[in-house]
């Protein structure tokens, strides 16, 4: 059976020696697809939000942001301290600063413009857009193919497994704050992967991602900004003095606007809007360390990711992340074959895979981490990592499939 040239060079780049570098895509090439991808993202985050039962006046007239029988939901919260900061006044209180700042602030521009019903469709749908177009430049980085239209295939699978086949659509048509933590962490990875030279720009630019990610999510922010980490220690000493003066400058700006906001709230600046979040008759809060249980993280994973029951093995009427992300089965494969690579960013790329495995495992050791939380949606607790393991998927996939097709070429008959 005669194989061809640009097959067998397709065949030679899956290889496990690495990524290899392909001279024909040009970043403007990529450039153009990530916006094309971009803007079909936005579009279809869009109509996914539409279509949800729970949006504002489908079901009911305040939808996810009203009190449900459970209360008064994260949307509830998100959406008062969007209407204080767009009247321009500082959140206090934990009736108005609920949750980390980062995301409710975004809303403000939508509701000036008249959005207020929903002023966070419009930032959730854009962050939605921009965690597939990154998710492409991520995918085109680590394709383990020659040709120029193989490369940007791969970046394009990427972009739809994550878009398609992982719980971030579903997550993205509901206003979550993790919403804006993927492409934020998006971002951090693409400049921590990237070849060219590290400029103050780009540096600053980082460490306002992380910075907002903390104003987010706190701890997100950790697990999320390992690579730079990374990529800080293999940098030249030039290098390494941008990334410490021009990021950690923003990030340390920041950080301290987070605290003073704080400070005015809660009249502590260590104090923080999850000490209020009271569990067990107001004995425990979402920050004690008595909610965090190692030993949970077995069962939580089980019923949250597999079989969708609770800790009393009782069917949640939400489906578990492996029945929406049935891809995830190939990205240990993937994470393998990247730690048998060599490659220049090998380390940071590592560093994102643990990052995202310490993540984890700590939201399973959560006491809302397991399947019995998933009808609250809990799922968003690992959307930052959906885009990572989408891109570790396709590449374990791509090469089982690799493997086979070689085997099958080599057994084939003259």
């Amino acid at each position: 059976m005669e194989v061809s040239q640009a097959s067998r060079d397709d065949e030679a780049g899956a290889s496990v020696e690495g990524p290899v570098v392909d001279d024909g895509v040009r970043p403007a090439d990529v450039i153009a697809m990530a916006f094309a991808i971009f803007l079909a993202g936005v579009l279809f985050a869009a109509y996914c939000r539409y279509l949800e039962l729970s949006r504002p006046g489908v079901l009911t007239r305040s939808g996810f942001y009203g009190v449900s029988a459970h209360g008064q939901p994260d949307q509830f919260y998100y959406l008062r301290t969007a209407r204080v900061l767009a009247g321009w006044h500082a959140p206090r209180g934990t009736g108005q600063y609920r949750y980390g700042l980062g995301y409710p602030i975004l809303a403000v521009p939508f509701i000036w413009l008249g959005l207020h019903s929903d002023p966070f469709a419009p930032v959730d749908a854009l962050a939605f857009g921009g965690a597939l177009a990154l998710t492409f430049v991520l995918g085109t980085r680590l394709s383990p193919f020659r040709s120029r239209t193989s490369t940007l295939a791969f970046g394009m699978a990427a972009a739809a497994v994550v878009g398609l086949s992982s719980p971030l659509g579903g997550v993205a048509s509901v206003p979550w704050n993790s919403n804006i933590v993927v492409p934020l962490g998006l971002f951090v990875l693409v400049v921590a992967t990237a070849k060219d030279k590290v400029t103050v720009s780009r540096t600053i630019a980082v460490g306002v991602a992380i910075g907002w990610i903390f104003a987010i999510r706190y701890l997100d922010a950790f697990f999320l900004g390992l690579p730079i980490v990374v990529m800080v220690v293999r940098s030249t000493p030039a290098q390494r003095r941008r990334v410490v003066i021009g990021g950690g400058t923003a990030l340390a700006v920041m950080v301290v606007l987070v605290l003073a906001s704080q400070q005015y709230a809660f009249g502590n600046f260590l104090t923080t809007p999850y000490h209020f979040h009271t569990r067990a008759a107001g004995t425990t809060n979402d920050q004690s360390i008595s909610e965090y249980r190692p030993s949970s993280i077995p069962k939580h994973f089980i019923g949250g990711f597999i079989t969708g029951k609770d800790d009393h093995g009782v069917r949640q009427p939400r489906d578990p992340i492996l029945r929406d992300f049935p891809l995830l089965v190939f990205m240990p494969v993937g994470a393998y074959i990247l730690w048998r690579r060599r490659f220049d960013t090998r380390a940071v790329w590592l560093s994102a895979i643990a990052g995202s495995a310490l993540g984890s495992l700590f939201y399973l050791s959560f006491v809302a981490g397991g399947g019995g939380d998933l009808k609250f949606g809990n799922a968003h607790y690992w959307a930052p990592w959906y885009p990572l393991w989408s891109i570790l998927a396709i590449v374990g996939l791509t090469a089982i499939a690799t493997r086979i097709i070689s085997a099958n070429h080599r057994h084939a008959p003259l």
